[in-house]
């Protein structure tokens, strides 16, 4: 969740920047929400996940970028809870 927001939110500055350099503003974007994350010392999908959600809301546009990204992500977090909840109870001891 922490690269996903990040990338967001550096998804929705970026989307500040003129259109005129998009490709500059893709790489821009991807390159500093990476490096944010990795600031932070967690696993090394953070930062991929920061990237790639950088790259979705820029590709997505600011019509369905970032709110809609974060509710897919809770809605893909709750799924996966919910899956090993029921296939995999015996190795979680709850």
């Amino acid at each position: 969740m922490v690269g996903v927001t990040i990338g967001i939110l550096v998804g929705e500055i970026a989307l500040l920047v003129p259109h005129d350099f998009a490709e500059i503003r893709l790489a821009s974007a991807t390159f500093i929400a990476m490096i944010l994350a990795s600031m932070f010392g967690l696993p090394p999908v953070v930062p991929i996940q920061a990237g790639a959600s950088a790259m979705l809301v820029l590709l997505m546009g600011p019509q369905a970028a970032g709110f809609v990204r974060f509710v897919d992500v809770i809605v893909g977090v709750a799924t996966g809870v919910a899956v090993a909840l029921v296939f995999f109870r015996e190795r979680l001891k709850l």
